[in-house]
């Protein structure tokens, strides 16, 4: 018979609830800057979310 296993695939992530914050963030500035058409404010949104993607992608998992 087939058991799946409980454990969350890929381990723990310490920095989950920053990447969520981080996300969060990231959209809102963008979202803000797309409805007070500033471009700056929009490119800080990218930004913020390049640093989530950092995260994602530079941090090691347990």
């Amino acid at each position: 018979m087939f058991r799946p296993s409980r454990k969350p695939p890929g381990g723990n992530d310490p920095f989950v609830v920053w990447k969520v914050r981080i996300f969060a963030l990231g959209a809102a500035l963008a979202l803000a800057g797309i409805a007070f058409a500033n471009s700056w404010v929009v490119w800080g949104g990218v930004a913020v979310l390049g640093v989530g993607l950092a995260l994602r992608l530079f941090v090691p998992r347990d």
